[in-house]
């Protein structure tokens, strides 16, 4: 799996409910904002940041820290939402084009957390399957910690 794999710490899920795709406004407990975690389902320690747009386009941000030593990742495609799932595709990483995408579900959104995990994946990923991710809300000015802080 990518850093982008579940990666979606994106994993956008839906009550916010999109219909058929399209954006919506950021409320309570929309999905739209910047979102922040731990943890993915090959690296528990990775970071993330995701920056979802009402428009239906997403950046995400990871921070995979080797001891002091840090990679930084992007990756950005476009989302959707149903009642049920939020379907993310990505489309780039580093600036490479990929495509796969991951379905999630939603467990719980209060518009501060938003709890969420992998329902599906394309290609198949079945170890990511049920990985439950644990975002909060950030203001679109935070910046993620350096390994030092994250470790």
């Amino acid at each position: 799996m990518t850093a982008a794999g579940g990666i979606f710490a994106l994993a956008m899920a839906t009550m916010a409910s999109l219909s058929c795709g399209t954006a919506i406004a950021a409320g309570a407990s929309s999905v739209v904002g910047d979102w922040y975690g731990l943890g993915q389902p090959h690296d528990k320690e990775m970071a993330y940041l995701d920056h979802i747009k009402p428009d239906g386009t997403y950046v995400s941000e990871f921070e995979v820290c080797n001891g002091k030593k840090s990679e930084h990742h992007i990756e950005s495609g476009t989302w959707s939402s149903s009642p049920d799932i939020t379907r993310v595709v990505t489309a780039v990483i580093d600036n490479r084009p990929v495509h796969f995408q991951y379905d999630y579900a939603m467990v719980s959104n209060d518009g501060k957390t938003w709890i969420y995990r992998i329902a599906a994946s394309e290609p198949e990923n079945p170890a990511a399957i049920g990985y439950q991710f644990n975002a909060r809300r950030v203001g679109p000015d935070f910046r993620m910690p350096g390994c030092l802080q994250i470790s």
